[in-house]
């Protein structure tokens, strides 16, 4: 079991370092450290307290909305399989009644 999750996770890497572009890699470094940064005040306001709420609050909603901002830009940067795209068009199409003819 161990072994297969090792050759999976390894499997994964290459294919990340060959086949992702540069730009979304930095996105996705980026929306790393948004996370770990979230993480990171949660647990602080989970351990230390929450006498500062507001700070608290304000940082987190920060970090939780440059997230989506940044996942959203990087749903647009990726490049999109032309059947997928053409699935999520005819679905798309059949859910909305066939309103986009």
């Amino acid at each position: 079991m161990r072994g297969s999750v090792l050759s999976v996770l390894s499997r994964f890497s290459q294919e990340y370092a060959a086949g992702t572009p540069l730009r979304l890699k930095l996105l996705d470094s980026y929306l790393l450290y948004m996370a770990l940064s979230g993480v990171a005040q949660f647990l602080y306001c989970a351990l230390v307290g929450t006498f500062p709420f507001n700070s608290f609050l304000s940082g987190f909603i920060a970090c939780v909305g440059a997230f989506v901002l940044a996942g959203t830009q990087k749903n647009l940067r990726a490049p999109m399989d032309l059947c997928v795209s053409k699935v999520l068009d005819d679905k798309m199409q059949n859910a909305m009644g066939g309103c986009f003819d």
